[in-house]
């Protein structure tokens, strides 16, 4: 509880500067990304901006290590969407643009709880894991260069795990706009909206798929068992497939709103992925 009010204290103030800075600069919409139940910021969150009528995306950024992000305001009045996306859990914000207004945003994202005792180790390995490390070395000796190449084999999986999952939210927010596209728009609505959609879900897979690359994916993973990273590894390679056989169907084959098996593809691929990043992640 100490922890979260200094927290929430230090946020206020360094609200209120960002507030003042900001009176000056309209072109800018900032906000910060949090976890207000742990008291802390979050930083590497995918903020996106999307334009409320047609869904079209107008800028993206990354949540920086303070948890703050800025997008580019928009060239005209109207109603828009900000999106912030981490670790598969994503909120939204209206947000009814003037240019001749300033704004800022916070974005509280949950996460899955977890017990005190595993958020005091975790805390204290984050935090102190270069301290714990030196201390083992002065006892164990030659064994400090095997427990550092641990920690660093750990740190590198972290960090393989965290791409992919950023992947994944990428995909997810996109799928967000599809199914909206599909239930709030006019047939014509939506013929002109689908292919921005499925260009940019085309990208993400793009990018994931260089990630997957069996090499990649092996030694990204090289601290889990082989056995589960090969059956880990076909699964998100089938996710993939099926997401890729729905980017290949003819428009005509998806858009109506009576081809919802075409668009399962879409979904089977997704729920998939979505559930190896949680594998990963638990």
């Amino acid at each position: 509880m100490a922890s979260a009010g200094r927290f929430l204290l230090a946020f206020m103030v360094l609200t209120a500067t960002y507030a003042a800075a900001e009176e000056g600069n309209s072109r800018n919409i900032q906000g910060v990304v949090f976890q207000k139940s742990h008291g802390r910021p979050l930083p590497g969150a995918l903020v996106v901006m999307y334009d409320g009528l047609t869904h079209r995306r107008i800028d993206y950024t990354f949540t920086q290590d303070d948890g703050y992000f800025w997008l580019k305001a928009p060239e005209e009045k109207g109603v828009y969407r900000i999106v912030a996306t981490r670790d598969m859990i994503s909120r939204k914000r209206e947000l009814a643009f003037d240019p001749g207004e300033s704004y800022f945003f916070e974005i509280d994202l949950g996460e899955k709880d977890r017990g005190w005792i595993s958020e005091a180790v975790i805390y204290i390995v984050q935090k102190y894991d270069y301290v714990i490390t030196t201390l083992i070395g002065l006892f164990l000796g030659l064994g400090l260069k095997v427990i550092e190449e641990r920690f660093k084999a750990r740190k590198d999986q972290e960090k393989y795990i965290y791409t992919l999952s950023q992947f994944a939210g990428g995909i997810q927010s996109e799928k967000d706009q599809l199914e909206t596209c599909l239930s709030t728009r006019t047939q014509g609505e939506i013929v002109g909206l689908y292919p921005s959609i499925v260009k940019e879900i085309e990208n993400q897979i793009q990018q994931l798929e260089k990630h997957l690359a069996p090499d990649v994916f092996m030694e990204g993973l090289r601290q889990k068992k082989r056995r589960f990273r090969t059956r880990l590894h076909t699964q998100f390679l089938e996710s993939v497939r099926l997401i890729r056989d729905f980017l290949t169907e003819p428009m005509d084959n998806v858009v109506s709103r009576d081809k919802q098996t075409r668009r399962d593809l879409f979904y089977r691929g997704f729920d998939m992925l979505k559930e190896g990043i949680e594998t990963l992640d638990s």
